[in-house]
């Protein structure tokens, strides 16, 4: 059997129960059910690694401090790394960044590919560097 949708009950003939709250605690319409709702300015992960990565830190840098953000800190650190030779630092650099890679195409120097030695692949980039 359909039951027929009523407009908005009479309170005379209103009955109290399952599914039929009383009038009175009724929510108006337009009104929300959780009316406190989120926080503004409620943070998430993303957030907070974005304020992490955007503060200021110090480092020493040719004997002297320098302030740099902790995601340039990361940058530079990587570049140290990949300039040290170490192969998962160069790949990272290589692999991750477009506009690195760009670049690199631009200045000339040679892609490393997988089927290069990590050491096959530093004294190409070397010689690159060097102009040889």
């Amino acid at each position: 059997m359909i039951q027929k949708k009523q407009g908005a009950p009479s309170s005379d003939n209103y009955t109290v129960g399952k599914g039929r709250p009383p009038l009175s605690t009724r929510w108006k319409p337009g009104q929300s059910g959780n009316p406190k709702g989120r926080p503004k300015g409620a943070k998430n992960m993303t957030t907070y690694f974005n304020e992490a990565l955007n503060k200021k830190i110090e480092i020493m840098e040719r004997g002297k401090l320098r302030k740099v953000t902790s995601r340039e800190a990361i940058a530079l650190k990587i570049i140290s790394m990949a300039l040290k030779g170490e192969p998962k630092a160069i790949s990272l650099i290589f692999s991750k960044e477009p506009e690195i890679a760009a670049a690199v195409e631009r200045a000339n120097i040679p892609t490393i590919t997988k089927d290069m030695t990590p050491k096959e692949a530093m004294d190409a980039f070397i010689r690159t560097l060097r102009g040889d």
